[in-house]
């Protein structure tokens, strides 16, 4: 995190503690906590995920995350489930990333990662 991202972050808290079935807001927090927060990017995405599995974007950004863990068999899992589901018009590029964490992941996995 940010020095400058801890106001952010209490605001988000703030809103979640207020709507804790929000997705969105978990997303968000999750955003804000890249890259120096990555258990924390994990918890927030994943719990979006339960929320609302629907969403390919939050796959996109869990599976970033694994890979930051060297997780790729997660990563790859979460790639491919963001590159299943349908996406909306400005989604294309939530395709694009899906797609590249995929090869990136095929690249780097040798049997490793465990699920």
């Amino acid at each position: 995190m940010g020095a400058d991202d801890g106001p952010v972050l209490d605001q988000l808290d703030r809103a979640i503690s207020l709507n804790p079935r929000s997705a969105h807001l978990y997303a968000s927090r999750g955003t804000v906590k890249a890259p120096h927060d990555n258990s924390g990017v994990l918890a927030d995405f994943s719990r979006a995920i339960d929320l609302d599995p629907g969403v390919a974007r939050f796959y996109c950004y869990r599976a970033f995350a694994f890979c930051d863990a060297s997780d790729y068999a997660w990563a790859l899992d979460d790639a491919e489930r963001a590159m299943a589901l349908e996406l909306g018009p400005d989604d294309g590029i939530v395709l694009d990333r899906a797609a590249a964490i995929r090869g990136s992941c095929l690249g780097t996995q040798d049997g490793g990662g465990t699920h």
